[in-house]
């Protein structure tokens, strides 16, 4: 599967990694602190980068359109100026869609699945890849959670394709927003590969799309990369997440042992990375070392 992007053709048999770099409503940093976090992010492993608003866990708030215009367009501009990567948008809001698009951004991620006025319409005129999430939904519907997100993707992907978009820039993610139980949870990521029937990339929000579990940090971990390297052999070719360097070293580590399980596809390429991830692993030992050497 090859997602066109900015001009480029991206191959997605390899599960990429997007990092997801959160902009508060009230954040007095300077964008110059937003360019630094996408550079980190590009740097350990991060095909994408994606710039939206953040809330508390549990808050209802939705930032208004004049927010994420004022917040989120200067910091795409410049992590577009300055830094060799994708970045693209979270917004529901057709105008910001529209805004970010002349800033640099080249893909679009709607946690509303394009339902809000105008939105399928700007996407198709954008002519950008869009990321369709599950916007959440009540108690009763996550019993059972797959039927009903089925059906949920089928309706979004049929408005978008009547609306004039290509089929080829739609991305599904099919992990629930806000999730609030864990079985319902389980139960998505256990049948996440039934839609791949949709024949479109899926994308996944990891940790975010997982329930808040009372864990020492070292077990948040474990879980998160479990979660991760699970997902990517289910059928998700992009991971969302803040936890970009721990996530692409797990996936890289995992899909080069997977290739060289094959004898026949060994090639330099991949000896190449092995050597550049044990050049990094040894960098960040040593780092960790110094560190603890001056404590």
């Amino acid at each position: 599967m090859k997602l066109q992007i900015a001009g480029h053709t991206l191959d997605l048999s390899v599960t990429r990694v997007m990092g997801l770099i959160p902009v508060l409503e009230n954040d007095d940093r300077p964008v110059s602190d937003y360019v630094d976090t996408a550079k980190k992010m590009v740097a350990a492993g991060a095909d994408f980068v994606e710039v939206g608003i953040r809330t508390a866990e549990n808050s209802t708030f939705m930032p208004s359109e004049e927010t994420e215009l004022e917040r989120l367009i200067p910091v795409i501009r410049a992590i577009g100026d300055e830094c060799r990567t994708f970045v693209g948008v979270c917004t529901s809001y057709p105008a910001v869609m529209e805004k970010a698009n002349a800033a640099g951004a080249s893909f679009i991620v709607d946690p509303n699945a394009l339902r809000t006025a105008g939105a399928i319409e700007m996407a198709a005129r954008l002519h950008v890849p869009v990321v369709l999430c599950d916007p959440g939904s009540s108690e009763g519907d996550l019993d059972d959670p797959v039927s009903r997100l089925q059906e949920f993707f089928y309706e979004r992907v049929d408005a978008c394709l009547n609306g004039g978009m290509n089929r080829r820039n739609l991305i599904i993610d099919p992990l629930m927003g806000n999730p609030k139980r864990l079985d319902a949870t389980l139960k998505m990521l256990g049948r996440i590969s039934t839609f791949k029937s949709f024949a479109l990339p899926l994308s996944a929000a990891i940790p975010a799309a997982l329930p808040y579990l009372k864990l020492a940090s070292d077990e948040t971990d474990a879980v998160t990369l479990s979660v991760a390297l699970y997902t990517a052999t289910r059928g998700v070719c992009i991971i969302r997440t803040t936890e970009v360097s721990r996530i692409a070293m797990a996936l890289a580590a995992w899909q080069m042992v997977n290739e060289t399980a094959r004898p026949h596809q060994l090639s330099k390429g991949i000896v190449r990375r092995f050597i550049a991830m044990r050049d990094l692993i040894r960098e960040r030992l040593g780092h960790v070392v110094k560190n603890k050497s001056k404590e």
